[in-house]
């Protein structure tokens, strides 16, 4: 997820704002300027509105609603920006903005949450250093190669990040725990048990007390060291 955030092409957006509005666009350096920090506090608006969509809707279905918004967007505007007509370019310019939009409403702060709240107790720190890791990694190769990718395949360059983002879907579909309303112990337990992850989290109950997550870790018979991982977190809240 922390990858997938920056393979979506926000930076496409956010970095090179300026530079797609004057050359695709063919605005003033002014407007362009004046344009690209609109959509700047936009951005910023949608991501405060982000923590309502989170724990409104859950995580999964706000990855899925917005990774599904973004591929649309990226091929919406390739389709419009590769025609000759000024007013449809327009419009694909307008595109940019609601990509921003459904990026900021989930994937600015969720990737951020979601792989801290996955990560299993014993090894959460180097976990997470992995993530970021991927993120950084992946925010310097996109931000390298878009400058080369306009150059040479114009606007074709926004259907890369249409792939991306359209194969993001069935991924989080299939892959990703839903976490919303469970402790980060339930969360353990669910990987714990075997089994497809997102099938276990869905017919475990949520706010599981300690004998239940020790029930359920027992019958599906998962590994010593869950197990004991588990009853050693357990053993911390009883004696809280």
């Amino acid at each position: 997820m922390q990858a997938a955030q920056q393979l979506s092409g926000i930076n496409l957006v956010s970095t090179y704002a300026n530079k797609i509005l004057q050359d695709s666009f063919d605005l003033t350096p002014g407007l362009s300027h004046l344009i690209a920090a609109m959509g700047g506090i936009e951005y910023a608006i949608c991501s405060l509105l982000s923590v309502l969509l989170i724990e409104g809707l859950g995580r999964r279905k706000s990855f899925l609603f917005t990774a599904a918004g973004m591929a649309i967007c990226m091929v919406i505007i390739a389709g419009l920006e590769s025609t000759t007509n000024r007013t449809a370019q327009l419009v694909a310019a307008g595109f940019l903005f609601l990509f921003n939009t459904f990026f900021g409403l989930a994937w600015v702060a969720g990737p951020w949450l979601y792989s801290s709240e996955i990560a299993p107790l014993r090894a959460r720190a180097q976990a997470n250093a992995v993530a970021t890791a991927g993120n950084w990694l992946f925010c310097f190769v996109v931000v390298m190669i878009i400058p080369p990718a306009f150059q040479n395949l114009g606007w074709k360059t926004y259907i890369i990040f249409a792939v991306f983002n359209a194969v993001f879907v069935p991924v989080i579909y299939f892959f990703l725990v839903e976490t919303k309303g469970r402790s980060l112990e339930e969360i353990d337990v669910i990987f714990a048990a075997g089994g497809s992850p997102v099938h276990e989290e869905r017919k475990m109950p949520h706010h599981m007390s300690i004998g239940q997550a020790r029930e359920i870790m027992e019958l599906d018979k998962v590994d010593a060291d869950a197990v004991s991982e588990v009853q050693v977190v357990s053993s911390k809240h009883e004696i809280m």
